[in-house]
């Protein structure tokens, strides 16, 4: 099937074939019909026939199609046609749309051909609006009120007009078009609020009212003040409110968000703040009568036929933006409404069952409690109640253990590793520090206390949810106090807790894990009450031997939060280092780790390297306590060849993630270790390089190489700069590395990480040259050319290595640029750069990026060189292969996203050349300079790139672009308006041209 098929014999375009390939290709065969499609779509003058499709097609998803076609013609080549072409095609589409809206049962069954068609006439008016269509509002104005269905759908078009013109990205319409569409629309839009008023005062339909309001909402986005507030408008809004719920339904809840949306405007001049508050007051004596906040608002909220959930939610919003907005004038005019409000909002934080509801009055109450907020005085009346509401607010927070109570009355435990609402508790948490902060009366520890108390009395799932927001607020303030308010406050806890036990013997096991939390958030008391770290040991050893893993999880976890803290203290470092905390976990490792899973076993050696940091002295012998068995094991493991090889593969893989914990938590200490095993990490690796007996002999051999490796990279980095030793150390394992490297990641990260350290730090004089010749060489020749050789064929192969690969390039430019560019021949060193140009050009976003910032590095390093011989021959090898692929870049669509790296790269690019900053001769004979040449260039390359765009355009821009190179504000800004101006320009172009097979799936997901 070919384009030919949808003609007929007399050459004339077949409607009937054009359905029949639409039905096959939704059908499923899209070996014959997308081809088709496809060329009808990008075909010239497909638009031509749109007209017959709509009008003949039986195929809703055809019709589709024909609208697309036209779309795109009107989007970018519009103003090719004849004024009375284009009349005839707007007048066509506006009879289309009048007859299918002039009926409601025919706008509701054809709702989504409908939309699509209204989106066509959008286009239209913004390429005729105002210049060739001056009446284009009052026509819709007047022709609204034939009937309500048609006077629905043009406040629906209006809407789409109001969201391109005051919502649309910059990418997609020049700036100087926007300014004055809107311009534009704000003196003609008189008609249309007196239509909105009509219609909300005379409530003609349900449906017609509810479109009012949503588009309403959208105009109230930019509608001037004095429409808004010199009018009845406001009035006729708050009467949309209804003050009895039980009539409360969506066409009420959109005039309460019409109100939301004037209340978060922050544009509005002083004069009419009064009657924004009179607004503010207007919505809130509705909505009080509405719903008794002295009543049981939770039976409300819950009661699905009074749309409780929604008119508190959005209620809650009104008044949140409300304040935040407009708090300092509510604060001035009126300070009874603004206790009220607070008032409410207290109630609304109570609301148990929406986080939602919580998130946003969190927001508010935490400026509120802050000094930006210039009321807060004010409002110290609500500060008591407010903490006592936060902490019984606070959703759980990362790594805990969260307990219920089954039907049965079995309790069931689960770790939780991510919090559910981490947001909403990164919002609760800073409000709970700044309610600390202000705490002059030590009201935060009472508050924490009564919840306590309430224990009691509550049923279980009350009473161990009361307990861990207990616990979560105490961990969500640590460091707000001072030390000795922190050690009175959690001591006092801790004795309350411990009272509760007593009490509660029968419930200890959800007492515990409490307690070690906060063990966990507060390592500094815990290392001042020398009492407790029994108690604590005996905690994790008990949990790490329980048999669920949930437990077990939670209570390493803890465990590496307690030393890290002791890591993390200066104070509790300076005193001693917590070495008899290590002393301690030392002598307690065997029975530490003894039932635990590799991943747990890491955590604990972790931890323990957290406190071995901090120890004075003796780490050494430390260390050796501390992996003593580990290399036991290792060599168990290497030499001992009558074990089964699955088992001695898997005991080598978990040794080697445990030394790397390890590593992470004690950095360069690590080194005595390394040298310990480092003939065992030799064997190992070119045990792991042989080929395995099966393919998960393979696995865990390649898992080996791969552990390895990064244990040597994390080493590495942990040093502030390589050593002599180090090197005799590194050395070997590099060779080893290099002949045969792990498959999936390569080893370029390491010899990235190794570049960074011998040059990253300006101490390459003290290094041994020998010694850095022989790094770049091994890491360009052996690791650089063959992985550039493996992933340069397509963008796909290889993929792992590409991360890695480009984070060498970047040391290479970065750290060794002076080194290289000596050691290698011109052709090598060009391969560097022709990498980075190739990583420009890569689909992947992050990789591109990646290669972005490699090449603005190179352009700084090649602007640093001294040698101006040197200098010159760097710019006439790259500066226009340079400039070429990042002019290639940005002006492509798909990598706007790109654009800020791209923009600042070419503005460099061209001011190089604009100021004269290149010495060398980048021109042929016959041109006056490198910025005459550049210009020239830019302009060819850019009449390829937009050959249907007038040549005079494309000259503006290209000299506009030298010009104002120097200003990076203004050159980006006059590139988004050149690209968003060819984007609705002359023509069609393979920068506008979506993927065709995308785009007729998405066609279709609109129709199922």
């Amino acid at each position: 099937m070919s384009m030919e098929a949808l003609f007929n014999q007399q050459g004339h375009f077949s409607v009937l074939h054009f359905d029949n390939v639409v039905r096959a290709f939704y059908a499923g065969d899209m070996t014959t019909a997308q081809p088709v499609l496809t060329a009808f779509q990008q075909h010239p003058d497909s638009w031509q026939v749109a007209d017959q499709i709509l009008e003949g097609s039986h195929v809703l998803q055809a019709k589709f199609i024909a609208l697309q076609v036209l779309g795109k013609f009107i989007a970018s080549r519009w103003k090719h046609l004849a004024q009375e072409q284009r009349l005839t095609i707007r007048n066509y589409i506006g009879s289309v749309i009048v007859s299918r809206s002039s009926n409601e049962a025919t706008m509701q069954t054809e709702k989504a051909y409908l939309s699509k068609l209204n989106m066509v006439l959008v286009e239209i008016v913004k390429k005729e609006w105002p210049e060739e269509w001056p009446t284009f509002i009052n026509e819709m104005v007047s022709s609204a009120h034939a009937n309500l269905s048609l006077c629905e759908n043009n406040l629906v078009i209006l809407r789409l007009l109001s969201e391109d013109i005051f919502e649309a990205s910059e990418e997609l319409q020049a700036a100087w078009k926007t300014r004055r569409l809107k311009d534009q629309m704000v003196t003609d839009f008189g008609p249309v609020i007196e239509l909105c008023h009509e219609v909300l005062s005379n409530r003609p339909s349900k449906k017609l009212v509810e479109t009012t309001l949503e588009s309403l909402s959208c105009f109230l986005k930019w509608m001037p003040p004095n429409v808004i507030f010199d009018t009845d408008l406001m009035p006729v809004l708050c009467s949309q409110i209804p003050s009895n719920a039980e009539r409360a339904q969506r066409v009420d809840i959109m005039a309460l968000k019409c109100c939301t949306e004037i209340a978060g405007r922050q544009d509005f001049p002083q004069k009419f703040q009064q009657k924004l508050v009179v607004l503010i007051q207007g919505v809130k004596h509705t909505i009080r009568e509405m719903i008794s906040m002295n009543g049981d608002i939770t039976g409300l909220y819950r009661n699905e036929n009074l749309n409780g959930e929604d008119i508190m939610y959005n209620y809650t919003l009104f008044v949140t933006t409300s304040l935040s907005c407009h708090g300092e004038a509510v604060a001035a005019l009126d300070v009874q409404l603004l206790q009220q409000l607070h008032q409410d909002l207290l109630v609304l934080s109570t609301l148990d069952d929406d986080m939602e509801i919580w998130r946003m009055c969190a927001e508010y109450w935490v400026y509120l409690s802050s000094d930006k907020c210039s009321y807060m005085k004010q409002c110290n009346y609500i500060f008591r109640e407010l903490r006592r509401i936060t902490i019984g607010r606070i959703p759980n927070p990362d790594n805990v253990l969260l307990i219920d109570e089954e039907e049965d009355g079995i309790i069931s435990r689960e770790f939780v590793e991510s919090s559910e609402n981490p947001e909403t508790f990164k919002i609760t948490k800073h409000l709970l520090c700044n309610l600390v902060r202000m705490d002059v009366e030590n009201d935060t520890e009472s508050a924490l206390r009564e919840r306590l108390a309430r224990n009691q009395t509550d049923s279980f799932v009350q009473w161990w949810k009361n307990l861990c927001q207990v616990s979560w607020s105490m961990g969500a303030i640590v460091g707000v106090l001072d030390p000795t308010q922190e050690f009175q406050l959690v001591n006092q806890c801790l004795a309350d807790l411990d009272h509760v036990c007593v009490n509660s013997s029968d419930r200890i096991e959800s007492i515990e894990p409490c307690i070690l939390y906060i063990f966990s958030q507060y390592p500094n008391v815990l290392y001042q009450r020398q009492d407790l770290f029994s108690k604590v040991i005996g905690l994790v050893n008990k949990y790490l031997h329980d048999k669920e893993t949930s437990i077990q999880k939670f209570a390493a976890h803890a465990l590496v939060e307690i030393c890290q803290g002791i890591r993390n203290n200066q104070a509790l470092v300076r005193q001693d280092g917590g070495t008899m905390f290590l002393q301690d976990l030392l002598v307690h490792l065997p029975s530490l780790t003894m039932d635990l899973d590799v991943y747990q076993t890491c955590q604990v050696y972790h931890a323990i390297g957290c406190v071995l940091l901090t120890a004075p002295g003796h780490h050494e012998q430390h260390m050796q306590k501390l992996m003593d068995g580990l290399n036991q094991t290792l060599k168990m493991a290497l030499y001992q060849t009558q074990q089964v090889e699955s088992e001695r593969l898997k005991t080598l893989t978990d040794v080697l993630r445990v030394n790397l914990a390890v590593c992470n938590s004690v950095n360069d200490i690590y080194e005595s270790q390394l040298k310990e095993i480092y003939q065992e990490l030799l064997t190992a690796y070119r045990f792991a390089s042989e080929a395995g007996s099966n393919p998960l002999s393979n696995n865990f051999r390649e898992r080996i190489k791969e552990q390895i490796c990064l244990l040597l990279q994390t080493y590495i980095k942990s040093k502030h700069s390589i050593s002599g030793n180090d090197q005799n150390l590194i050395s070997p394992l590099l060779q080893e590395f290099v002949s045969s490297p792990p498959n999936k990641n390569d080893v370029s990260d390491i010899f990235a990480t190794l570049i960074e350290k011998h040059l990253g730090n300006g101490e390459a004089n003290v290094i041994n040259e020998q010694l850095v010749r022989s790094v770049l060489e091994i890491a360009y020749f052996h690791v650089f050319e063959r992985i550039y050789t493996e992933i340069k064929p397509d963008f796909a192969s290889f993929y792992e290595k590409r991360s890695g690969f480009f984070r060498l390039v970047q040391a290479f430019i970065a750290y060794a640029f002076h080194e290289l560019s000596t050691l290698l021949q011109e052709d090598k060193f060009t391969l560097i750069v022709d990498s980075i140009l190739w990583g420009i050009q890569h689909p992947s976003h992050e990789l591109s990026n990646q290669a972005l910032e490699i090449c603005s590095i190179l352009l700084n390093r090649i602007a640093q060189v001294e040698d101006e011989d040197q200098q010159n021959a760097l710019y006439s090898l790259y500066y226009m292969k340079i400039l070429d692929i990042i002019l290639h870049t940005i002006t492509d669509y798909d990598r706007r996203t790109q654009f800020e790296l791209q923009s600042q790269i070419l503005a460099h690019l061209l001011e190089l050349v604009q100021q004269g900053e290149i010495y060398t001769r980048l021109y042929p004979e016959g041109i006056g300079s490198n910025a005459d040449y550049v210009q020239e260039h830019v302009r060819s390359k850019l009449m390829e790139i937009y050959p249907s765009l007038p040549q005079n355009q494309i000259d503006l821009v290209a000299q506009g672009m030298l010009e104002y190179s120097d200003d990076i504000a203004r050159f980006r800004q006059d590139l988004i308006d050149f690209m968003a101006d060819f984007r609705s320009s002359d023509d069609f172009s393979n920068d506008v041209i979506l993927d065709q097979q995308t785009e007729l799936e998405l066609l279709g997901s609109l129709t199922r």
